[in-house]
């Protein structure tokens, strides 16, 4: 026989039951809809697991206990679910808007799946809102279908808890039954396991509208994702600035304590080369070691068309760029030398010391670089200009890595004083040496 039976004073035109999974965990939630368009939720969850006990035990036949029909109760009552909030303005001296009430009747209902553990549950209905304008002295009433979906922020609902409407779509302007216009709100997709799919979170419908000739269209509304999964799929889409203005509008990294943050910015550093943003990586050993790649000899690099090879590491840096970045390496290592106690003699202790006496010769000769720039600029004896981000390699791939002497050899046969004095007062131990 059946678990339970449901009576109203009004008939039931459609009964949902909830899927499980679907984001109220193991509750068991009804959703009733009536003739006159009101909408109610009953937990029967107490009632299908007595009639599950039931069934196993056969002894339990001859107790005498509560009936099923008495074990569910109300979770939402129709009042509550029709009720629809909104703004309507009211002249009173000077403009001013107040909020009223007003109902909306559903026609159909379907349960729309959540994804945030269990801590709510969602219902999608097609309704006809019924509103009411006096003009003139007349009163008139309008009506519009409109697409809603409310939720209620608990996996335990009871009488004290009142559904919030995430979105109420008009769909026309006239009645969903109107010989204008129709819709049918489809039922939910169930999640395929594998492969993972995302249907399940579409909230579609079909409408007919019968104006010059019947016009068939299937309209979804996806579900609202939260900050996080919309910067993951800005991410996906290589969109890391957008993806970066959305985190800093949702409190940045006090919201999202700095994991989403970083990787907005290490985005931006690997596809856009944006010396500011890897700057602002909390991550102290990839700061590091972003610095510590400009600094190797790219090997694989593209040819520069002046017999080498171009250094891809930095690419589109300007030399105030890597000037910038290699300080705020080095105030990294330094950090980490004062405060990270536990690590000394080991071998990352090793390797944040050697990074540290890199940077620093690297910030050395790319001072003096670019002294000699400006010199040679001021002078009139540098080559032929070349665009900014073309100095950065050549600092590189030439200056980083071969000895000063040559250079000081050809200053002091010019009679380049400035120059070789430049030279000599930075790095006096290399040119001894």
């Amino acid at each position: 026989g059946p678990a339970c039976s449901i009576t109203a004073r009004v008939p039931l035109t459609s009964l949902r039951f909830a899927p499980r999974g679907g984001g109220i965990g193991e509750r068991a939630l009804l959703a009733a809809l009536d003739y006159n368009g009101g909408v109610s939720v009953m937990d029967c969850t107490e009632t299908i697991r007595s009639a599950e006990h039931r069934a196993d035990d056969a002894s339990s036949e001859e107790e005498d206990g509560a009936t099923p029909t008495m074990m569910m109760h109300v979770a939402c009552r129709r009042e509550e679910t029709m009720a629809v909030l909104a703004k309507k303005k009211k002249k009173v001296g000077k403009k001013r808007r107040t909020r009223g009430t007003l109902l909306a009747r559903a026609s159909q209902i379907e349960w729309w799946p959540t994804t945030d553990g269990g801590r709510s549950f969602t219902l999608a209905s097609l309704a006809t809102l019924q509103a009411h304008c006096k003009t003139k002295g007349v009163v008139q009433s309008s009506k519009q279908a409109i697409l809603r979906l409310q939720r209620w922020n608990s996996s335990f609902p009871s009488e004290d808890d009142e559904p919030k409407d995430v979105f109420c779509l008009p769909i026309s302007r006239e009645g969903a039954s109107s010989n204008n216009s129709s819709a049918l709100l489809l039922p939910m997709l169930p999640a395929p396991v594998h492969p993972p799919s995302r249907s399940h979170e579409t909230l579609s419908y079909l409408q007919l509208t019968p104006t010059n000739g019947n016009a068939l269209s299937i309209r979804g509304v996806r579900r609202f994702p939260r900050p996080d999964e919309i910067i993951a799929s800005l991410l996906r889409r290589n969109d890391p600035t957008r993806a970066l203005e959305l985190a800093k509008k949702f409190g940045g990294a006090e919201h999202f304590g700095g994991r989403v943050m970083n990787e907005c910015r290490v985005r931006l550093w690997e596809d856009r080369r944006d010396a500011p943003a890897l700057m602002l990586v909390s991550d102290d050993a990839y700061v590091i070691g972003q610095a510590m790649k400009l600094l190797v000899p790219n090997t694989a690099g593209h040819d520069d068309g002046d017999g080498g090879r171009y250094h891809r590491n930095a690419e589109g840096l300007t030399l105030d760029d890597l000037l910038e970045l290699f300080k705020e390496a080095l105030a990294r290592c330094d950090g980490l030398l004062r405060t990270s106690e536990e690590i000394e003699g080991s071998s990352q202790w090793q390797y944040v010391e050697d990074a540290s006496s890199q940077l620093k010769d690297a910030i050395r000769r790319l001072g003096t670089f670019c002294l000699l720039l400006d010199h040679f600029n001021e002078t009139g004896s540098s080559p032929v200009s070349a665009p900014e981000d073309m100095y950065t390699p050549r600092f590189l791939r030439e200056f980083r890595q071969e000895s000063l002497m040559p250079i000081a050899s050809c200053a002091a046969a010019k009679g380049d004083f400035d120059a070789l004095t430049v030279l000599l007062v930075r790095h006096p131990v290399s040119l001894r040496d």
